[in-house]
């Protein structure tokens, strides 16, 4: 399940199931709403890739295919109990938010900065 898991998270990274994102991106500050899109997009892409895995490698899953909860004897991967795995949305959000600022402060704002002089 953890494999299947961080394959669905690194197409999320990739970007290759972005139809499955339609939030706002201003949201309140705890980016629950993200957090828990997010989520729902992981397990359920990690659910299709268990099942597929569970059938046959011939048959590819699609993100857009039915529920496959317990289908064929396939893990269901949970929101929240196996993606999130209980964590708040008020820690992981600011806590990724404040990574993403350490970074382009790093890589973009100093280089830039040193620049000037």
């Amino acid at each position: 399940m953890g494999r299947a898991i961080m394959a669905a998270a690194a197409e999320v990274a990739e970007g290759r199931l972005m139809e499955h994102f339609p939030l706002l991106i201003w949201q309140a500050g705890s980016g629950t709403q993200t957090n828990m899109n997010a989520n729902e997009v992981i397990a359920r892409r990690a659910t299709d890739i268990l099942l597929a895995a569970s059938t046959s490698a011939h048959q590819p899953p699609t993100s857009t295919s039915a529920p496959t909860a317990s289908l064929n004897g396939a893990m269901s991967v949970h929101p929240n109990d196996h993606v999130n795995l209980g964590q708040s949305s008020n820690d992981t959000f600011p806590s990724a938010m404040h990574v993403a600022v350490a970074l382009q402060v790093h890589h973009r704002l100093v280089p830039a900065l040193h620049g000037l002089q």
